[in-house]
């Protein structure tokens, strides 16, 4: 394998992809770019320098660096071999740029340990330098990106559920409304309901009151508390509307809940 390749005339987006071995010490002031950059290590460890933080980037992670990110980097004592690979600056017809601006607007650092195979062939057509190996190369460069965008779009579902879920179980005693929890996401109501379904099966609203009504449960078993109590807690207006809800819910009583429970026990 090279110690240095660097492939051009490569179709949209990409501007060029890169294989670059560093030995230790190295180290390249700060600067910024105007299209998207990714580096991919495949051995050894580099550090990157911004906005006066250090980050370790170890073999198998990739980091996303956005257009006009002031950045350094350098090595350690050992020095790191990487795959990069610059995007063009202007957007490409198929819209790729445009999925990775999306997904990617601040610095992103992704663990991908199962791309070090994918890269290893990669590596094979940089060094090869045909026109095959260029189109070769670009299809397996678009895998590559999709994979990313795909961790990228897992991670932020995985936020959202953990956002909204912290959300609701924080404001159980208070009346929560659509308006107010998008507000918390910057998206629309429509757009909130369309995530909370996909991820839930059912709506915020919904789900509120799912969260109320386990709440309930848990207190039914585990502490003294009233059913009344427990109603006002979980901000229920009157004892009868809790009652309705919760037998709906669960179909029986919050006291026949409360003894049948007690006896599994």
């Amino acid at each position: 394998m090279k110690g240095n390749a660097i492939v051009t005339d490569l179709p949209e987006p990409y501007q060029n992809a890169t294989l670059f071995l560093r030995r230790g010490g190295w180290s390249i002031h700060e600067h910024d770019h105007l299209f998207y950059q990714l580096i991919y290590v495949i051995d050894g460890v580099v550090f990157i320098a911004l906005n006066g933080q250090h980050v370790g980037v170890s073999r198998g992670q990739l980091a996303v660096i956005p257009p006009l990110l002031k950045h350094s980097l350098h090595t350690a004592d050992n020095g790191y071999q990487q795959l990069g690979i610059d995007l063009n600056a202007e957007p490409d017809s198929r819209g790729l740029s445009e999925l990775l601006g999306n997904r990617f607007k601040d610095f992103t650092l992704l663990n991908k340990p199962d791309l070090l195979y994918a890269v290893s062939e990669l590596v094979k057509e940089i060094e090869n330098q045909t026109i095959y190996a260029r189109l070769k190369m670009a299809s397996m460069m678009d895998q590559f990106l999709l994979s990313c965008m795909e961790d990228s779009d897992n991670r932020a579902q995985i936020d959202f559920r953990n956002k909204l879920l912290h959300l609701l179980s924080g404001n159980l005693s208070e009346k929560v409304t659509l308006h107010g929890i998008a507000r918390e996401f910057s998206i629309s109501t429509s757009q909130l309901e369309k995530l909370t379904k996909q991820q839930f099966g059912s709506g915020v609203i919904a789900l509120h009151n799912n969260l109320r009504i386990n709440k309930a449960c848990s207190l039914l078993i585990n502490s003294e508390m009233s059913i009344e109590a427990i109603a006002n807690r979980l901000g229920y207006y009157d004892l009868s509307h809790f009652s309705h809800v919760f037998k709906t819910k669960m179909k029986m009583s919050a006291s026949d809940y409360r003894k049948h429970k007690a006896i599994e026990w």
